[in-house]
This record gives structure tokens, sequence and C-alpha cells, in this order.
């Protein structure tokens, strides 16, 4: 009997210590790379090996990953974030090589940006030789409308430079900024980032705001350029401590000459709004409502005709406005900001606002695109409308002329039938309206049982 406790001992200590090894194991790498077929690699080896894997294996194991996040119903919106967190655990040589080869595809951004971390002169230096290689379609891009040939690879070139930018700016932002303003540097003098470095101070700006936020806003108050100035912006929205004083950071934007372009005018009323109002809603509706916001709080619209002479008197014309419509700007653009990052203080606040809750799900700016995923979206509306009124809106955008562009879109991500039922359910409707989503929405996107992979995702941008 002693002998026979003491084996029942034994073998529950190993169990427990072979399943502890295995959690380990799946936490580090998939264990299933099956995507419709066995593959025959050897991506699953631990990385506890010597041996570098090459890039085919790698991308097989990439593809391992996103197989699994899909299983576990992760939100595709989530991926880069998960991406970030796998490729910080590669060793650099391997992360060099994905590089090198552009072979990282929706994980470039990852790659590129722990390059930037790590090696900072190669990567900027590789990037920047790209423009040789893809000569003759930075050419094609110089000469044709926008979309046309060779604008999909200075896109590429150009987004993985701001990725680089971004990676060197985790260690050092002042100087990856520096070399990035610098007029004279090789980064500012280069195509790929005349054509999409405007859109690199995002995450530039949103370390440098962490590590001297008085230089950040320095920094943005003297730039000229409107489009930079908004990236620098949205940066500063992500960077900032709570702690910030969001009305006095309102009045120095407000005093700016570009304060009206849309650009910055995006932000002012989404992110740094939806920041102020994560700290205290009351002042920050206060003050936008109030005279210091009414610049920004006010959208006026102006019907304009335009007035011709008597042809026998003068060829001249005139245009006259013949018509000003004064309206608000919603909250809804800052609340979603609010909820991205505090979604439990925004249903709250909601709970008492019921009357936005049906802009929250077309309410995104795509000038200042907010981290609220489907899934928060569709939590904010089982949250703040009952039962029946929400069967009323989502029966409202089913009815929609074009329901592809319609909220309705854009309360999903699903690329497949059983995720789409799934997302739907999230909804807590009536098993009809249910099916009537799902039909809707597998026709506009090409959805179809048997091609769970198929199909188009929503329509990215929101209103303006």
């Amino acid at each position: 009997m002693k002998w026979g406790a003491a084996i029942v001992v034994l073998v529950l200590l190993l169990s427990i210590v072979l399943v502890d090894e295995w959690r380990e194991v799946v936490s580090r790498e998939p264990t299933e790379t099956d995507r419709g077929g066995e593959r025959n690699h050897s991506a699953r080896r631990s990385l506890e090996s010597s041996d570098q894997r090459s890039v085919d294996e790698l991308v097989e194991l990439m593809f391992a990953y996103e197989d699994r996040w899909d299983d576990a119903g992760v939100d595709y919106e989530e991926f880069p974030e998960k991406h970030w967190e796998v490729i910080q655990a590669w060793p650099l040589a391997e992360v060099e090589a994905l590089c090198r080869q552009e072979s990282g595809g929706d994980w470039s951004e990852a790659l590129f940006e722990r390059w930037g971390l790590e090696v900072k002169e190669e990567a900027v230096s590789f990037v920047l030789s790209l423009e040789k290689k893809y000569a003759e379609e930075f050419m094609q891009a110089r000469n044709s409308l926008e979309g046309g040939p060779g604008e999909a690879e200075v896109r590429e070139v150009g987004l993985d430079l701001n990725a680089v930018l971004a990676g060197w700016a985790r260690s050092d932002p002042h100087a990856a900024w520096l070399a990035a303003d610098d007029p004279e540097g090789l980064i500012r003098k280069s195509e790929a980032f005349e054509g999409y470095g405007y859109l690199a101070p995002i995450k530039v700006f949103e370390h440098l705001s962490k590590k001297d936020p008085d230089f950040a806003l320095e920094e943005f108050m003297k730039h000229e350029d409107p489009m930079f100035q908004g990236s620098m912006l949205k940066g500063m929205v992500r960077g900032l401590s709570p702690a910030t004083d969001w009305a006095e950071l309102m009045r120095k934007v407000l005093s700016t000459e570009n304060v009206e372009h849309r650009d910055i005018t995006a932000v002012l009323r989404g992110g740094v709004l939806g920041r102020w109002m994560e700290v205290n809603a009351e002042e920050a509706e206060s003050w936008f409502r109030g005279d210091e916001g009414i610049s920004i709080s006010r959208k006026v619209e102006e019907t304009v005709e335009r007035q011709w002479p008597d042809p026998f008197e003068s060829d001249d014309y005139k245009d006259v406005i013949t018509k000003v419509v004064v309206t608000d700007v919603s909250l809804a653009p800052a609340v979603r900001h609010w909820a991205a990052s505090d979604k439990e203080g925004a249903i709250a606040w909601l709970r008492e606002r019921s009357e936005l809750v049906p802009e929250i799900p077309g309410a995104e700016n795509w000038l200042d695109p907010d981290d609220l995923g489907t899934g928060g979206i569709r939590e904010i509306l089982v949250a703040c409308y009952p039962a029946g009124q929400r069967e009323e809106l989502l029966r409202g955008y089913l009815d929609a002329e074009d329901v592809f562009h319609s909220p309705l879109n854009r309360l999903f991500v699903a690329n497949g039938r059983e995720q789409l039922r799934k997302e739907v359910a999230e909804l807590v409707v009536s098993e009809e309206l249910g099916e009537e989503i799902v039909e809707s929405i597998s026709r506009v996107r090409g959805l179809r049982d048997e091609d769970p992979k198929g199909g188009m995702g929503p329509d990215p941008f929101g209103s303006e």
C-alpha cells in the first residue's frame, strides 16, 4: 500500500512538471501549423535551438501563430500588437533575415521596428537602399495617379522606414525625431519618407511625449507642415500622462497657425478630447461646449452658389453664400477614444447619455483613428441600449441602401460565416434578426460557409 501511494504521488508530480513544460513551449511558439493540410517543415523547433531558422520556416511559423489566433477568436485588429509580442522574443539574426528578404508580409511593421530598435543604422541604411532596388517603381509612382503602377512598392518602403524609426524611438526618441526631421539628412531627403513620412511622428511622438513632453510640444508648436503636426498630436495623445493639463494643451494647439487644418482639428475633437474625458468628462465637455472650445465644437457648412451677370453687361461672376448651417460637433469620436483605453468608464458615462450610443459604431474618423475594436463597440451597444432599442437600431442599419458602408458592417471583422455568427451572437438579438444580419454581411463581403478565409473586410474608414 505504501509503495502504491508513493507511485501515485510520483505520477502526479511528473504530470504537473510535464504540463508546466508543455505550457511554456506553447507560450513560446505554436505547435500546430496545420492550415488545411499537414506541412512538412521544422518550424516547431524550440527557440533554445542553436540553429538559426530559415526564412521559409519563420514564414510558416508566422502563419501558424495567426492560425492559432484565428482559432481562438482573436480579433484581427489585435494582431499587430501580438506580432510585436512574438517578434520581441526572436533572435535578432532571424528578424534581420526576414527584413532583408522582405518576407514579413503583415508582420513587416513589427519586424522592422524590432530591427530599428536593435541596430538602427543598418536598418535605416537597408530601407533607404530599397529606393534603388525599386527605382523603376518609384519612377512609375511619380508619374502616375495615386494607387497607380509602382505605388504599392513605394508605400511598403515608406512604411518600413516609419517602422524602423518607431523602433529607434523606443530607445532614443530624441535622436530618432531629429534624424527624421533634419532637412539635410538622408531620411528626410528620401523619396520613401517624402511619400509616407508624415505618418512617422505618430509612434515617434508617442515615445517622445512619454520621455520629454515639453520637448514634444515645443517641436509640435514650431513645425510648419500641418500633416506632420497632425501625426505629432496623435502620438502625443498616446504618450502623454493622464496628469497632463489638457485645457492648457488645447489652448496651445488652438494658438497655432495650422489649427484649422483637418488633420489637427480631427485630433482635437477625437484623441485629445477623449483623453481629457477619461480624466474628467464633465470638465472636458464643459470646456468643449464653452467659449474656449467653440472653434472646434461647432461645424459651419456653407452653401455657395455662382451668380452670373447679364452677358451684355459683363463677363464677371461672383460666388455668393446663400445658406449657412451651424451644428454642434458630436462627442462620439472622443468617447470612442476614451472607450479604447477605459471601456468601463466610458460605458458608465454613456449609460447616462444614451442619445450618443447610436453614433458610436460609425463615429471613427479616418483622420484620427482610435483603437476601439469591433468587440468593444458590440459590448457598448449591449451595455448601454436595452434589447428593444438595440434591435431597432440594428434593423435601421440593416435597411440602409448601402450596407457595405453602413455602421452595421463596421461592427464585425469576421472573414468567415462561423466567426461572423459568433460576433453577431454577442449583440444578443433575436435569432431571426441575427440570421438576417449574417446573411446581409455575408452577401456584401462575399462570405461562404465552405470558404471561411475568403471575402473582404469592412470599410476601414469612418465618416470624416
